[in-house]
């Protein structure tokens, strides 16, 4: 009886920690989306205070959100949208907008990589074996 209650404490942990990981990167993947939004709109526009100011808001929230998400996910994964927002601020400082344009986008697209490949389906459960 009591390898049972272990067992059922153990795995509900895990569980927990699996539906926070999920939580967290679905958060972090809406926000990095309803951030980059404006960002898309103000070089369109070409508005360079605008996109300073939205860059610095996006790195701000991105640098407390890898923490978490550190923890959780593939460091190399996370490690690689890191670097990306890194480079976001200077190409704002020095208005290169396609650079930053392309730079978001790829930003974009790794954070939706990787709650996509968090998510729970057979075929990621297989392919989690295999490899």
């Amino acid at each position: 009886m009591k390898r049972l209650v272990i067992v059922l404490v153990v795995s509900a942990g895990i569980i927990a920690v699996c539906v926070y990981a999920r939580h967290r990167v679905s958060t972090a993947r809406e926000r990095l989306h309803a951030y980059a939004a404006p960002i898309f709109a103000y070089i369109e526009k070409e508005d360079g205070d605008a996109i300073k100011n939205s860059v610095e808001t996006l790195v701000k929230f991105w640098q407390g959100e890898h923490i978490y998400l550190i923890l959780f996910f593939r460091h190399s994964e996370v490690d690689e949208v890191s670097r990306s927002v890194s480079r976001l601020k200077s190409y704002a400082r020095f208005e290169e907008y396609a650079d930053l344009h392309a730079e978001l986008r790829t930003i974009l697209w790794q954070i939706d990589h990787i709650w996509q490949s968090e998510r729970v389906r057979i075929g990621n459960i297989f392919l989690s074996i295999i490899n």
